[in-house]
């Protein structure tokens, strides 16, 4: 019994033993994530394990002479070696196999790491030669990564099952069946087990399909690793590097937070189990069973719940993928009830990366694959239980048209990205939103974005439905740090002796590099052409090696380095390392937005132009903090003005017939008053003429009749349909989704649902401009049968740095000024009239400014364009507001930096419609003044109208877009904070304006 005891100790202690090689040698590869698509370029492993395994026993072998003769040469010298050789050859008897194996791990190992990096370069050229090999890897949309077929799953898991038996058969050889010698006098026969075990760890090694751990208790282990990212000392780093070419740097301090968002959880899932509601119900049990694998914020889990009982929801975040349970479990209800669901997202080419993440949430529910249709809606729609509609496609009328049948049963819309949707204008999403739902009890709205402003009332408006305001941002990770960056201070080239432009990116690139930052990500927005950037970066990996200590390859810096467009699509992480562009001229809202990115650690480098509100925003940090709303992004308000009920009534009539009836309810809605009898022919023409100058446009006229149940007689029912291609071709030209016809000849969006028709307003001629991540100079614009274009051609050789531009218009009145009732606001000791008038007024740009900085008033590089008289923006009592100082008081200078600063304000407050709203006042009437010529003309418009004691606000679009409402409604605000930016610019000697 003895016996048998000590065998099966000696046994397990092998077991373990050999185990223990394979195991330390691959437990960096277990541990260390590896995407899919990194995993297949190791395709010749297995292969380079035989090639190495031979080389190491034919050298162990060939050496043991050697070694020998070595020893007898040196045994006459040092007598005393002697007994070395006894405690050598001790100890190598005692452990005879391991001493072997030891060898021939060394030796492997020193020859893998020798040619790892040449077999996975040659790897990485086999897999692009041969995409399809073996049906090994194959392609996933959901991640547009790699991943292992189910095939081979099978087959690497049948040689984990192999593995472990031929380990206890090599533990069985090494207690007494092999007779191994030691070393010294070992036989090559002895190590082919050991070689074949190699190549079968190399196989599965492969095989492991980038999952970041393979073995469970691996798995505990690497959840308790402390994380590594140290937040003061890349602080400490920053500062150091910022300090070598004079680079601003601010940090908001380091904040932190132990709360454990799993517990709360589980506490918010118990208050709800109460609830006689199966829809609840099953929505919790759900929750339970994925809490072990997806991570929920608590806001998103109480959304969620509410969504299920049919509440309207505006969700704070514009991270769609954090809100999945929000979107799935609804859609899995209403596809229950046997209606629709759609989905509406700007198209930024990932909708089927969108399309497979919504098709994997629903199934996830129940298990039920391919049982309903997720789909683009582009095409036929019978089939489709879940549609994907783009921004892009809303102002498609030809698309739009053919989408009423599956838009009626629709229960459930989620429109992600929701500001996004409204700079293509407030009537094209009423338009749609009419269409929703026709055919169900209910739709249930779920919109997500950033903070803004009366978002929630305006959307409550457009899709007439009660939506709440429920969520607060989610909570930031445990340990954040932000740094913000001032662009206008970055260094040209920080990669010495690099000459092209790198700017500041690189440098924090470098300050990861140096940190070993497993993976930065830089989201350029439609700031920086990453897309390009990424090309140039990638032709310094040698410098960038040299400076942070990392292996100089280009594929490394790669993979270190992610170039991204947008953050919106961002994946919460563990801890993560990232760039942002400060796109909408507000850093603290943006440092709040990208603070949640993470559970544990991040640090969130923000690169901000400098924008007048900008210092005053540092400088009062723990209000911005403390207080999102304080300075925050506004949204148009709802507006029903004659000049949109018009443009309303005008795309439904485009679209078909239309009756008197029908005409009347439009009318109704607007802000004017209107009698029915009005309704006829010509007034129709003169509202199709007050939006675009088109007189007696051709409409047609047909009649028909039904039976009134009212007065109990057949009634005549007239039907109005435009037919004038004027009108048609003219509708298309602005009101269709602005594009541009890339390098290769493809039309491709602009995002964020740009119209063609403010085109005008924010290109011209000549312009560098960033679309789409690359960059571009315009050459000039087309009209087509889609609308306007503009025509491009790839710039990316003549990236020199960041560009601004501003653009310089006039405004020239014609008729008279008809004024609306005005509301008088009080401000402080000054009053103030806010007058809401119409203007007949003609627009046109005449040129604009370049400047390499937003601040770069007095040598800036302007640029006169060749104006056309059909470039001409003609609008017909157009809405303005004319702000009037009232009073004894008669102070130019006060009148013209309340106008500039008013108009500074609005790249923060309207980021997204920055182009199209303007302030203007008659230059003729400041020349005699001791003021800055030079701000005038940069900053301010001209207008041809009595400006004495008053200046115009103006919003440069054939839509009414509600902007003129929101800085109505927001004015005392603004004005308040202009106020205070005045006060503090004093107090700290800002001199943003330069004089």
């Amino acid at each position: 019994m003895e016996d048998v005891m000590e065998i099966l100790q000696f046994l397990v202690g092998e077991i373990l033993g050999d185990s223990s090689f394979f195991l330390t040698i691959y437990q960096d590869r277990n541990i260390a994530p590896m995407t899919g698509r990194d995993r297949r370029n190791y395709i010749l492993f297995p292969l380079l394990s035989f090639f190495l395994s031979f080389l190491s026993i034919t050298v162990m072998y060939a050496s043991q002479e050697a070694v020998r003769k070595a020893y007898l040469e040196l045994k006459s010298m040092w007598p005393w070696l002697i007994n070395l050789k006894e405690l050598v050859h001790c100890i190598l008897d005692i452990f005879p196999q391991a001493s072997s194996m030891f060898c021939y791990m060394t030796l492997y190992m020193f020859g893998r790491s020798k040619l790892s990096e040449k077999f996975v370069y040659f790897g990485k050229g086999f897999m692009e030669a041969h995409e399809d090999f073996g049906k090994i890897y194959v392609r996933d949309e959901l991640s547009n990564d790699y991943v292992l077929s189910k095939k081979w799953k099978t087959i690497a898991n049948a040689l984990k099952l192999f593995i472990a038996v031929n380990l206890f058969y090599l533990a069985v050889l090494h207690t007494g069946v092999m007779n191994i010698q030691n070393v010294l006098f070992f036989r090559p026969i002895e190590l082919f087990p050991t070689v074949y075990l190699t190549a079968l760890f190399e196989a599965v090694n492969y095989l492991d399909n980038g999952v970041p751990v393979r073995w469970r208790w691996l798995k505990k282990r690497n959840r308790e690793i402390p994380y590594n990212m140290k937040l003061r000392k890349i602080r400490a780093l920053c500062l150091k590097e910022a300090s070598k070419d004079k680079s601003v740097v601010t940090f908001d301090g380091s904040r932190s937070h132990e709360l454990e968002f799993c517990k709360e959880i589980r506490e918010i899932i118990k208050n709800y189990e109460e609830i006689d509601d199966a829809r609840i119900q099953y929505l919790l049990s759900y929750l339970k069973r994925q809490s072990g694998e997806l991570f929920f914020h608590i806001s998103c889990v109480e959304t969620a719940i509410m969504l299920v009982q049919g509440k309207s929801i505006f969700y704070a975040t514009p991270f769609y993928y954090d809100v999945g349970i929000c979107i799935f479990f609804p859609i899995y209800l209403s596809l229950l009830r046997k209606e629709k669901a759609v989905i509406l997202i700007e198209d930024t080419g990932n909708l089927k990366e969108i399309i497979a993440w919504v098709k994997k949430g629903i199934e996830e529910i129940q298990d039920l694959v391919d049982f309903w249709n997720v789909d683009l809606l582009d095409g036929s729609v019978e089939q489709t239980d879940v549609g994907i509609l783009p921004f892009q496609i809303i102002n498609q009328q030809d698309k739009v048209y053919w989408l009423d049948e599956f838009l009626d049963k629709v229960s459930f819309a989620a429109v992600l990205e929701a500001s996004d949707i409204l700079a293509g204008g407030q009537e094209a999403v009423a338009a749609l939103a009419e269409k929703v739902g026709r055919k169900t009890p209910r739709c249930t709205w779920f919109l997500c974005d950033k903070n803004a402003e009366s978002m929630v009332d305006l959307f409550s408006h457009l899709l007439n439905s009660e939506i709440k305001y429920v969520s607060a941002t989610p909570y930031y990770a445990k340990k954040t740090m932000l740094a913000y960056w001032n662009t206008e201070s970055e260094p040209f080239s920080p990669w010495k002796p690099a000459k092209r432009y790198l700017g500041v990116e690189a440098r924090i690139a470098e300050i990861a590099g140096k940190e070993h930052i497993s993976h930065l990500i830089w989201y350029g927005e439609d700031v920086m052409p990453v897309y390009d950037l990424q090309w140039i970066f990638g032709q310094y990996y040698d410098l960038y090696g040299k400076r942070t200590g990392e292996k100089p390859y280009q594929m490394q810096l790669n993979s270190r380095i992610s170039f991204e467009i947008s953050g919106n699509a961002n994946k919460l992480e563990t801890e993560q390392f990232l760039l942002v562009e400060d796109s909408n001229c507000n850093l603290f809202e943006l440092g709040r937005q990208f603070a949640t990115r993470a559970q544990e650690k991040i640090f969130v480098n923000i690169l901000s132009p400098d924008y007048m509100l900008r210092d005053y925003m540092k400088s009062i940090k723990d209000v911005m903090n403390a207080d999102p709303k304080y300075i925050t992004q506004f949204v148009p308000l709802p507006v029903n003005t004659m000049r949109n009920v018009a443009l309303r009534l005008i795309r439904r009539m485009l679209e078909g017939e239309i009756s008197e009836e029908e005409i009347w309810e439009f009318l109704k809605k607007g802000e004017e008053d209107v009698k029915r009898e009005f309704i006829n022919l010509r007034y129709l023409q003169k509202l199709i003429n007050l939006v675009f100058n088109i007189d007696d446009a051709e409409i047609s006229i047909n009649f028909g009749s039904e039976f009134s149940n009212q007065e109990k007689e057949i009634k005549q029912i007239i039907y109005y349909r435009i037919v004038d291609e004027r009108v048609k071709k003219e509708f298309r030209k602005y009101f269709s989704q602005a594009s541009y016809i890339d390098e290769i000849g493809d039309r491709k969006y602009i995002g964020k649902l740009m119209l063609a028709g403010h085109l005008e307003q924010k290109y011209m001629k000549g312009q560098q401009v960033v679309l789409n991540g690359k960059y571009y100079v315009i050459t000039g614009k087309n009209q087509s049968e889609y609308g306007q274009e503009l025509l491009v051609r790839r710039a990316s050789d003549q990236i020199y740095g960041r560009k601004y531009y501003r653009q310089l218009r006039r405004y020239f009145s014609f008729d008279k000024f008809d004024e609306i009732p005005s509301q008088k606001i009080v401000f402080r000791s000054h009053q103030v009239v806010l007058k809401r008038c119409h203007i007949n007024l003609n627009a046109y740009s005449y040129g604009y400014l370049e400047m390499d900085s937003w601040n770069q008033f007095y040598n800036e590089n302007r640029i006169l364009g060749q104006f056309k008289q059909e470039e001409t923006r003609i609008y017909r009592r157009k809405e303005a507001l004319q702000v009037e100082f009232t009073g004894k008081m008669e102070n130019k200078r006060l009148i013209y930096w309340t106008a500039i600063m008013l108009k500074e304000t609005f790249c923060t407050f309207y980021p997204q419609y920055y182009h199209l709203l303007d302030v203007a006042v008659n230059y003729k009437e400041y020349r005699e003044y001791e003021i800055p010529q030079e701000l005038l003309t940069v900053i301010l418009s001209h207008i041809d109208a009595d400006t004495t004691r008053s200046f115009y606000i103006l919003e440069d679009s054939r839509e009414d877009m509600g902007l003129l409402r929101s800085i109505e409604s927001n004015f005392t605000k603004i004005m308040k904070i202009i106020q205070d930016y005045v006060k503090w610019s004093k107090d700290n000697g800002d001199n943003y304006f330069g004089k």
